[in-house]
């Protein structure tokens, strides 16, 4: 089953300056072509996930709340009993911590 998505999560991507990435994610419109790693808080290993950087996304800037951002996990199973609304997550890429945010809803 292809679902829309596992999660609607509220995200910041750090700015270069706050040890984030050199330029933003690229928009691709309905696309998990984003894939960094998903860590929940207090977690010391993350998840595959791709993330939907979609044109309806207000504001898309450094080190600003974009909300209702698109979350797909490669196996949601495993990750699924971990989530609760308002939880907290850090994005890695590699080592580095590009983003950070929280869970604002979970499919069924």
């Amino acid at each position: 089953n292809m679902y829309e998505y596992d999660i609607l999560v509220s995200v910041k991507f750090f700015s270069k300056e706050n040890g984030g990435r050199e330029n933003l994610p690229p928009v691709k419109d309905k696309e998990y072509t984003y894939r960094p790693t998903f860590r929940l808080e207090n977690d010391t290993f993350g998840y595959c996930c791709g993330i939907v950087i979609g044109n309806y996304i207000e504001n898309y800037k450094f080190d600003t709340d974009l909300l209702n951002v698109k979350v797909l996990f490669l196996r949601f199973s495993e990750i699924k009993n971990k989530l609760s609304v308002g939880k907290v997550f850090q994005l890695f890429e590699g080592t580095k911590k590009i983003g950070i945010g929280n869970i604002l809803q979970i499919r069924e």
